[in-house]
């Protein structure tokens, strides 16, 4: 549901990522929910989105991640799309890729390397300094739920860290010490981007 009756169809918004999550291996058909995992943020939604869409951050921020998966520039890819944005990051021992992307302005859709796995969820600005959001979580029936519990908690301290990392950078903002930055390319391109679609959307 949209609240702009002139929104465009969603199939045209997600244009070819079902294709993307499709070719990496997931078959949406044959997974089912397991579980709502709600969050809040003590940050703008827009540092949120910033903090996910690049992963240089991840070799330093996130020792397990980075451990299992190669975040190097060379290896994690970064991709552009008009209505989306994506990065493929492989696994250490190159059996795999995850693929995460952000569809525009606010989604999520993550799918970490290995056993199939799919999670989506949404930020939802409540102030100038507060998210809300969450992940529904979807695995195939007959995953190993041993399996499953180590993933949450897996992924639950990655979304811990990155809590971290965004509320610190939101009190900064605040502290009115920095007017603005610049963005490092080629690693936050996907924020320059995102950056556009905020300007388009104001004007």
């Amino acid at each position: 549901m949209n609240a702009d009756a002139d929104a465009a169809p969603l199939a045209e918004t997600l244009a070819s990522l079902p294709d993307i999550v499709r070719t990496g291996g997931i078959d949406v058909d044959a997974v089912t929910f397991h579980s709502r995992a709600p969050y809040s943020l003590a940050a703008n939604w827009k540092v949120a989105v910033e903090n996910y869409l690049e992963c240089y951050h991840c070799a330093v921020a996130h020792p397990g991640f980075s451990e299992l998966v190669d975040v190097s520039p060379e290896n994690y890819r970064l991709e552009r799309h008009p209505t989306f944005a994506s990065h493929y990051a492989p696994l250490r021992d190159g059996s795999a890729e995850g693929q995460f992307h952000l569809i525009w302005p606010a989604t999520k859709v993550n799918i970490m390397p290995g056993r199939a796995n799919i999670s989506v969820g949404r930020l939802v600005p409540v102030d100038a300094d507060r998210t809300d959001g969450f992940l529904d979580y979807f695995f195939p029936p007959d995953v190993d739920p041993d399996w499953i519990a180590g993933y949450m908690e897996f992924d639950d301290r990655v979304g811990a860290e990155d809590r971290e990392l965004v509320e610190s950078v939101q009190r900064g903002m605040r502290s009115g010490v920095f007017e603005h930055g610049r963005l490092m390319l080629p690693s936050e391109e996907l924020i320059g981007d995102f950056q556009r679609w905020v300007a388009e959307g104001l004007a």
